[in-house]
């Protein structure tokens, strides 16, 4: 890829796609994030602002609002791990997309001890759409990054 310059101008090209000799494709700058949170419970009706931002390529997720901003119309992957903190009920997550409700995530907590949650999905965002993690009925744990996470990158 070289960027728009001016005429007779010393070109300078960045690698947009890689194919070595066995046929593996690789995309750096291809649309990905993993972010965990550490900085507090998440209350219901809220949305997960995840703090711990482990890479964000394209910088396309704002950990201050908790949301992926899509950058191009296409196909996206997203992994989402939540622990309830709540115990003796039945917890619900919800994946967001322009605010609007497209996937629940439930656990039905009887044990009294917090309980893992999870998705993975493939959703198709135009571009300029967001997505986010809501809390829905139950306290979501935070702060152990490593137990509350979210992550996606665009297929194609």
């Amino acid at each position: 890829v070289a960027p728009s310059g001016s005429a007779d101008a010393a070109i300078s090209f960045t690698t947009a796609m890689t194919i070595d000799n066995a046929g593996r494709v690789t995309k750096p700058n291809q649309p990905h994030f993993h972010v965990g949170k550490s900085n507090g419970d998440v209350s219901a009706g809220n949305v997960v602002a995840f703090n711990v931002v482990r890479f964000n390529i394209g910088s396309h997720y704002n950990a201050s609002n908790g949301r992926f901003t899509a950058p191009v119309t296409g196909a996206y992957q997203f992994n989402l791990h939540l622990i309830n903190k709540s115990n003796f009920n039945t917890s619900i997550a919800q994946l967001k997309i322009n605010g609007a409700n497209t996937i629940d995530v439930h656990d039905n907590q009887t044990n009294g001890a917090h309980a893992g949650m999870g998705t993975s999905a493939v959703m198709r965002l135009s571009v300029g759409d967001y997505i986010e993690v809501h809390s829905h009925g139950t306290t979501i744990y935070g702060t152990g990054a490593s137990h509350t996470y979210f992550s996606g990158f665009l297929i194609g």
